[in-house]
């Protein structure tokens, strides 16, 4: 009897034309899921730059409640009264010196301003120090937020307004075309502009409020925080309490 010999099937390959079909698929599922990961992780940030902003307040109303009511200086810089401290300088102890609570992670231009570790605190920088380092801010606050005296312009007191639910705070984008390092803006002439996209998109520095999936956070003079899209910010911003005029 004549054994049959033994029959081993071919090991077959793929093809080329298989090959790049599979890769076809895969760029395809890719260029399909890439934006809803990008959309994922932008609404994660927003939540964490919301976050921050929730830490703000609170350490704001501590500040308020050592100092007659009064709110921080949440001025322009370079405008506080001779000696007086800015309003991140100012809040820094409640916060526990945390100070990536002043920045959004998705800031990826935030305007700094040097500061100094003095006595525990951390202060604005005096000439000449060396011990100052850069602090980095990405929110900016609300010139209505002060008031005028004598001396020059101070906090306003926390008790102002009768509307703070539609009172913007401090608001989580740039806010002026010509000065985009200014920190305090106002409403009637940095916001009347933002509405319009042909805006956004010839000023660059106002992108940062598209940051968000199209909306930036803001938060308001009661203590909520939410986010809008320029649009609904400057139809906000119509119809709050302006002090400053």
């Amino acid at each position: 009897m004549t054994a049959k010999p033994l029959c081993y099937d071919r090991v077959r390959g793929f093809t080329l034309i298989e090959i790049l079909v599979v890769v076809a698929i895969i760029a395809l599922l890719i260029a399909v899921l890439l934006p809803s990961l990008r959309n994922a992780r932008e609404q994660g940030r927003a939540v964490s730059c919301g976050t921050r902003l929730d830490q703000i307040f609170k350490a704001t109303f501590m500040y308020t409640q050592g100092n007659g009511d009064r709110l921080p200086y949440y001025g322009w810089r370079d405008g506080r009264p001779a000696g007086a401290e800015w309003w991140p300088t100012q809040i820094a102890k409640s916060l526990g010196n945390q100070l990536d609570a002043f920045v959004c992670p998705s800031d990826l231009q935030p305007y700094t301003v040097e500061v100094v570790y003095r006595r525990g605190q951390i202060s604005m920088k005096k000439a000449g120090d060396p011990r100052a380092f850069m602090l980095d801010v990405t929110y900016r606050g609300s010139c209505d937020a002060l008031e005028y005296y004598t001396g020059g312009y101070r906090g306003r007191l926390l008790t102002s307004w009768k509307r703070p639910y539609l009172s913007l705070l401090l608001v989580e984008a740039d806010t002026n075309a010509t000065e985009p390092g200014r920190e305090c803006f106002r409403f009637k002439d940095d916001l009347k502009y933002v509405a319009t996209p042909t805006y956004i998109r010839a000023n660059p520095q106002f992108r940062s409020w598209l940051r968000h999936g199209g909306k930036t956070n803001i938060l308001f003079m009661d203590g909520h925080i939410s986010r809008h899209t320029p649009k609904q910010v400057v139809e906000m911003a119509a119809r709050q309490e302006h002090f400053l005029d």
